[in-house]
């Protein structure tokens, strides 16, 4: 689940909130200097830090969007700020599904199997023929379906599942743009009752829950959008701080994932 909140006013004012880091001795300024623009905006998630320089009943206590924050991960959620100077602020939160029965379409990579939430698929599209053309320019792959291009996130090379060329293509909606997951094979629709799974493996941010299809073996529910911003799609820039996050973000999921294959196999 999505909630964006959003307003029209001043937005952040990032340099005052570095300004007060340093003043409360939150970070030294040699930390500062190697902050980029991101970083320093989620200061604002600071335990103990407050722009305000007066405390009211309401503000300037430096509690708040820490409490805020540590929620949300605590049941595997994550949020996001975009901040617009002069303009306003967004702030988008994710919320993991609570217990609830979802259409899914259920895909497979080598030996694993995924579910993928049908509401976020376009369409699916078999990789031959004419119709379809996959390109790559250094690290970044692009596929061109009926002459429509967008971004291609191989799954299996995400997951660390090998790197050969998928076999079917998954056209993923996000509010940020579509993109084409590859996949090996599509193998069923179903509906399935989902649930979070263990907050580790949600914080990877490449999952939305977990669920017991028919088959008897526990199956991960991916994440659309959460996929998108770890491979580092090229969608605008607003919403996420995709390079840095990713460098960490790959290593943590694949060793959830080796636990829960595992797991599973045994």
């Amino acid at each position: 689940m999505l909630i964006e909140i959003s307003d029209d006013g001043r937005g952040i004012d990032v340099a005052r909130i570095v300004s007060k880091a340093k003043d409360q001795a939150l970070r030294t300024e040699a930390q500062i200097g190697a902050m980029d623009e991101d970083a320093k905006l989620d200061l604002v998630f600071e335990a103990g830090l407050s722009s305000r320089d007066t405390v009211t009943t309401v503000s300037g206590r430096g509690v708040g969007m820490d409490v805020v924050r540590a929620n949300i991960e605590h049941i595997g959620g994550r949020i996001a700020l975009c901040n617009m100077p002069g303009r306003g602020l967004r702030i988008v939160i994710h919320v993991p599904l609570t217990l609830s029965i979802l259409s899914t379409i259920i895909v497979s990579v080598g030996t694993q199997r995924f579910a993928l939430a049908r509401q976020s698929i376009e369409e699916i599209v078999r990789v031959r023929g004419t119709q379809v053309r996959i390109d790559t320019i250094g690290d970044a792959s692009a596929v061109a379906v009926r002459g429509r291009r967008m971004p291609l996130v191989s799954l299996a090379a995400l997951f660390g599942l090998g790197d050969h060329d998928p076999g079917t293509l998954v056209i993923v909606s996000t509010r940020e743009g579509d993109y084409a997951l590859g996949v090996d094979d599509v193998l069923d629709a179903e509906e399935l009752v989902v649930k979070p799974a263990s907050p580790h493996v949600m914080a990877t941010g490449v999952y939305a829950g977990q669920t017991l299809p028919d088959s008897g073996l526990p199956m991960l529910l991916l994440d659309g959008a959460g996929i998108a911003h770890v491979a580092g799609c090229g969608f605008p820039p607003w919403r996420w701080r995709t390079t840095k996050r990713r460098r960490t973000a790959l290593p943590a999921y694949r060793r959830c994932c080796s636990t829960i294959w595992t797991a599973s196999a045994a």
